[in-house]
């Protein structure tokens, strides 16, 4: 009897580290290592790294701005940058010559789709897929969408936590976000408010209630003196994904732009985005505003020749990248709740970069960070 017991134990014992080697991973749930992979890396050291591989000083000028935007979203990838540069290439590749039906495909900005398959860890095929059935779901339900904005808006519902199978309810919850933010906004609001609209989506509130939060955003701003159109916009539509109140988010926001005026920045309407990527963070303005500049200085260091507006993108998402692992006080996040925090904050922040690349090109495609003098209302 005690060896039938015994044997019992053990059977079940190597039953369960069987199935536990095959569990998926979930928001939340990552690896201890892999936890302890992203507590090691420096971000601005990585993304260097990172470029290094790509060789971005012999490549065009339209390939060398957007490798900067892949290199900066896989530098959590647990690969080492040469085997990372590798995979970037081949699946931009890829992309290039076997799916010809999305615009970027043969864009430069193929870079930034191929790093954000290596991020989320989709293939190729599973995007294909995925980007041919939500699209017939939107036409389902009459939600007007395509263009160099569908990827981005693909990528974030593809890797909503608990996803499973896009459904015309989730579909329906979409339009309704976006049918809401256009009666704001009637000539602002179109196709390129899909990725944000698609990050807003995972909110657990009522598609009413998230667009009105949206709509005080962009008022507050507004009247605090910014100017109104597209860039706002998106910058509004990125504030309800700190989880703050509208004021509280507003408040954070200016904050910002206020000490970085006081440094000397230059900041235009282009930027308002990067303002709201660093109004994710918890630690004080001030802590923020300095590592962003002092980023800002190191980029335009590295690569003089594609300094401008993009640089403080890039400067912003690096800050957010490394500050979103620490507390309040800037240290690293340690504990068990810590780890789960930060894992929650890691994937908050990536909806937020992801929108806010998708708005890239509109600004910056051509190396121009001209902002358009026209105000909307």
């Amino acid at each position: 009897m005690l060896l039938a017991l015994f044997l019992a134990l053990f059977l079940a014992l190597f039953l369960a580290l069987f199935l536990a080697s095959f569990s998926p991973i979930i928001l939340g749930s990552q690896p201890q290592e892999d936890v302890m992979h992203h507590e090691r890396i420096i971000p601005l050291e990585r993304f260097r790294a990172i470029l290094g591989e790509l060789d971005i000083d012999h490549q065009t000028y339209g390939d060398a701005f957007w490798m900067r935007f892949a290199a900066q979203a896989t530098i959590y990838h647990p690969e080492e940058p040469p085997v990372v540069a590798q995979r970037l290439y081949s699946l931009a590749d890829n992309l290039h010559h076997h799916v010809s039906w999305f615009a970027t495909a043969g864009s430069s900005m193929r870079y930034v789709i191929a790093a954000l398959l290596l991020k989320t860890n989709t293939s190729l095929h599973d995007f294909s897929a995925e980007y041919h059935r939500i699209g017939d779901m939107l036409d389902q339900v009459g939600l007007r969408h395509g263009g160099r904005f569908e990827p981005l808006t693909i990528l974030i519902l593809h890797n909503a936590p608990g996803h499973n199978s896009f459904s015309v309810l989730e579909a329906e919850r979409l339009k309704a976000i976006h049918r809401r933010m256009k009666s704001f906004h009637w000539w602002l609001t179109g196709i390129d408010d899909l990725p944000a609209c698609a990050a807003l989506a995972q909110i657990d509130e009522t598609a009413e209630n998230i667009a009105i939060k949206t709509e005080a955003c962009y008022q507050r701003l507004a009247t605090s003196g910014c100017l109104k159109g597209n860039h706002l916009q998106t910058a509004a539509n990125l504030l309800p994904l700190t989880g703050l109140s509208a004021e509280e988010a507003c408040e954070r926001w200016m904050s910002l732009m206020e000490l970085m005026a006081m440094m000397g920045e230059d900041l235009r309407p282009v930027h308002y985005d990067a303002l709201s990527v660093l109004s994710l963070l918890v630690q004080p303005p001030q802590l923020v505003v300095d590592r962003v500049i002092a980023t800002r200085r190191e980029l335009d260091l590295t690569h003089p020749d594609l300094a401008g507006d993009s640089s403080l993108m890039l400067a912003a998402d690096l800050t957010a990248l490394d500050l979103v692992r620490c507390d309040t006080a800037g240290a690293y996040l340690s504990s068990a709740d810590g780890m789960a925090m930060m894992l929650q904050r890691m994937h908050t922040l990536t909806l937020a970069t992801m929108v806010q690349i998708s708005q890239v090109e509109f600004d910056l495609g051509a190396g121009i960070g001209v902002s358009s003098p026209l105000a909307w209302p």
